[in-house]
């Protein structure tokens, strides 16, 4: 049941995806190699709002 999965993934030596993914983008973050979804798309919007007349 759910205790021998908790075991077995103690014992495993391969990390859990998720984690590794969050850790992944984290780091990449703190590399300035990722940029947040949300944060990119809010400065880019800002810049492309000039009025063309």
């Amino acid at each position: 049941g759910g205790e021998s999965n908790f075991i077995m993934q103690m014992m495993s030596s391969h990390p859990d995806p998720q984690q590794r993914a969050d850790n992944a983008r984290a780091r990449a973050i703190s590399e300035g190699l990722y940029k947040e979804y949300v944060v990119a798309k809010k400065t880019t919007a800002k810049k492309t709002i000039k009025k063309k007349k």
